[in-house]
């Protein structure tokens, strides 16, 4: 993590994890929780805790293969729950339940048709 100060970046944090980070987004968490999703090249939608970044929050498997994108609504205003999109390699789009329902699979809102020929 790094932060802009007087117009130079500082680093803040540094951890290192056994798998890649493809995507990652703030969005479909408040701005107190300071929660960062992210998609890993092993199909893994994750929520981190910046504050104890060594355990997801959150954790579950989302896609056969890398989750390519990752998008969030919600969570901001107080009112609305948070909720993540992503994106797979697999060719489907899912949206994942809030986080704190502990539900551990997204609901499939679009596949890819496969091409036969």
């Amino acid at each position: 993590m790094c932060k802009l100060s007087g117009g130079k970046v500082e680093t803040q944090l540094k951890v290192e994890k056994p798998e890649g980070f493809k995507c990652g987004t703030f969005k479909g968490s408040s701005l107190e929780e300071r929660r960062f999703a992210t998609g890993s090249f092993k199909g893994t939608l994750d929520v981190w805790d910046l504050e104890r970044m060594d355990t997801p929050t959150y954790s579950a498997r989302q896609h056969d293969g890398i989750v390519n994108c990752i998008d969030g609504v919600g969570g901001r205003d107080g009112i609305s729950a948070p909720e993540l999109v992503t994106g797979g390699r697999d060719g489907s789009l899912l949206r994942n339940p809030s986080p704190s329902s502990r539900s551990t699979s997204g609901q499939c809102v679009a596949k890819q048709a496969k091409h036969i020929g």
